[in-house]
């Protein structure tokens, strides 16, 4: 999913809303911590809000307590942070699903698989299937990850040679080619 596919819905919707909104996909889908003004209105002018270089963001986002709170500076700039509570609000207000631990424990668990694994394509289909379910879509992840499966598999059968395997698998059916 990109920014401008998940503002879509609040484009509308308010500036605090929009801002809001885009930390929140800042901190869930791109896996950032916290933003400065400046990165917030980089993200902004990637969803392709009107006049997002124009907009006053550190005032609209200095009066959205309790919803945002700073967490330090980057040099002399303010590093802004949604709360649990600004979280909340924006899953309201996108009618997101709560977070879904379930989901982050398994990419936990695939990323320190990924890690052990030497073969650069079963590597790949299983990043993708991290991807996949960091934004909640199951089914492209198990396909994902049956691709890779299937991958592995044919690597090991075809390590046998393949002089063995054409009689081996017409052994069990005599018709496959």
């Amino acid at each position: 999913m990109t920014i401008v596919e998940f503002l879509h819905p609040i484009k509308t919707g308010g500036l605090k809303n929009i801002c809001l909104s885009a930390m929140y996909f800042f901190q869930r889908y791109q896996n950032g911590d916290a933003i400065t003004v400046e990165g917030l209105r980089a993200l902004l002018k990637r969803a392709k809000i009107p006049r997002a270089d124009k907009l006053n963001l550190a005032a609209t986002l200095s009066q959205s307590a309790p919803l945002v709170d700073t967490v330090g500076k980057d040099g002399n700039k303010f590093l802004w942070k949604l709360t649990s509570t600004g979280e909340t609000h924006v899953r309201d207000l996108l009618n997101l699903p709560a977070n879904d631990i379930e989901i982050e424990n398994d990419v936990s668990s695939l990323e320190s698989l990924i890690d052990s694994i030497s073969d650069n394509d079963l590597t790949d289909y299983l990043s993708e299937a991290v991807k996949c379910l960091q934004v909640n879509a199951l089914r492209a992840s198990v396909v994902y990850l049956w691709s890779g499966a299937v991958k592995k598999i044919r690597d090991e059968v075809f390590s046998c040679g393949v002089s063995n395997v054409n009689p081996a698998v017409q052994k069990f059916d005599p018709k496959a080619k």
